[in-house]
């Protein structure tokens, strides 16, 4: 989702992750996009589940700093989250690639630890 001469619109982006399990934004999608005006917000789709976020999702949403709108496909529910400072559990975090992954770990372990802030375990 765009802002760009005083209007939002919704600026599709080709997906690079393979099948359903994973959603990565395609950089030139991504770029095209900035091209066309201010990012507001990320879509992303759940085919045939809550418009509730994952664990990736919620981690997402942090490191990308913008609102994500998940839709419900096909039913076109929607729920749009914001960034709210949530940090993933260290112990029993689901495995993603690239986004809770074993250097997500190490790197969210020593942002604890080192004073880069609180974190539960």
């Amino acid at each position: 989702m765009v802002a760009a001469a005083g209007e939002q619109r919704y600026v599709p982006c080709r997906k690079q992750a393979e099948g359903q399990a994973h959603f990565i934004i395609h950089p030139e999608g991504y770029a095209g996009a900035e091209a066309e005006g201010e990012v507001l917000a990320v879509v992303h789709s759940h085919p045939n589940a809550a418009p509730e976020p994952s664990e990736t999702d919620r981690v997402s949403v942090e490191r990308w700093g913008l609102p994500w709108l998940i839709v419900n496909v096909p039913l076109g529910y929607w729920r749009l989250w914001h960034p709210t400072g949530y940090q993933p559990l260290l112990v029993g975090r689901p495995f993603s690639h690239g986004v809770l992954d074993c250097f997500s770990l190490i790197r969210d372990y020593f942002s604890s630890t080192c004073g880069g802030g609180e974190r539960g375990v």
